[in-house]
């Protein structure tokens, strides 16, 4: 079971399209009060458009098979700059932020499967107690 004063990795990852801003943020403050040494990691979308061709393809395309299940796609998205500054000031230490290549490069670079980093997605992880 959970033992709340231990550290703890809570994933997050495909989540906060689904949710709203206030519903993310809630989440990350809720979450900041886990024992030291505990982490969140969570992909999230950017706020504004997508920066590159193949992304906007790929981001109508996700709009329609979403709209299409009658999903909820409340998120528009973040900056990662003040995402960064957000949870600094809930009392994350450690955080670590990864770009499309940065992922790309990471966690997909030679696979023989072509499975790919989501062109409009970055990946973070926060760290409690730890600058």
């Amino acid at each position: 079971g959970f033992r709340a004063g231990e550290p703890a990795l809570f994933s997050c990852l495909g989540v906060t399209s689904y949710l709203r801003e206030e519903a993310v943020y809630a989440t990350l403050r809720d979450l900041a009060g886990a024992a030291p040494g505990s982490a969140v990691v969570f992909s999230y979308g950017l706020k504004g458009p997508l920066p590159n061709e193949q992304g906007r393809r790929i981001g109508e395309v996700m709009k329609r098979l979403v709209a299409a299940r009658n999903e909820p796609a409340a998120n528009s998205g973040f900056d990662p700059q003040e995402l960064i500054e957000r949870l600094r000031g809930m009392g994350y230490g450690r955080i670590e932020d990864l770009d499309v290549a940065a992922a790309q490069a990471r966690y997909f670079a030679g696979r023989g499967d072509g499975l790919q980093s989501p062109p409009m997605n970055h990946m973070m992880c926060a760290e409690l107690g730890r600058g």
